[in-house]
């Protein structure tokens, strides 16, 4: 396809996403508890609260903020246990950690390759 690919970029960004995807997932579910108990926090306050309608603007609007950063957060958690319910992520973690050696191995056989090459052609200059 003619595109540059930096294949242990790749490989580090899984391995990275791999060991941190529970932690990161774990994270989520707490961000989505909190933001539950904020609601439901608000939703009882309002039960004994007479606003005014400014008040109850300001109350309406951080409940639609909360619940549209819930549902954001929700779908993101959807997201991560798709990636990830079908793999042990430690082991894919280790599998591509294995995978970046084995490139910079490549990476520096090549270089050291070029750098004979180099090396004959200015001695027989």
């Amino acid at each position: 396809d003619g595109k540059e690919n930096d294949w242990k970029q790749f490989a580090r960004q899984q391995a990275e996403f791999y060991a941190n995807a529970e932690q990161y997932i774990y994270n989520l579910q707490e961000e989505v508890k909190a933001l539950d108990e904020e609601m439901e926090q608000t939703m009882l306050e309002m039960e004994s609260a007479n606003y005014n309608v400014t008040q109850g603007y300001k109350v309406f609007k951080h409940l639609k903020e909360w619940r549209m950063e819930k549902k954001k957060k929700s779908e993101e958690l959807e997201c991560l246990y798709i990636l990830t319910e079908r793999f042990d992520c430690r082991e894919m973690a280790e599998v591509m950690e294995e995978c970046v050696g084995g490139i910079e191995a490549v990476i520096g056989e090549m270089e050291q390759e070029r750098e004979e090459k180099l090396g004959g052609v200015v001695m027989a200059g």
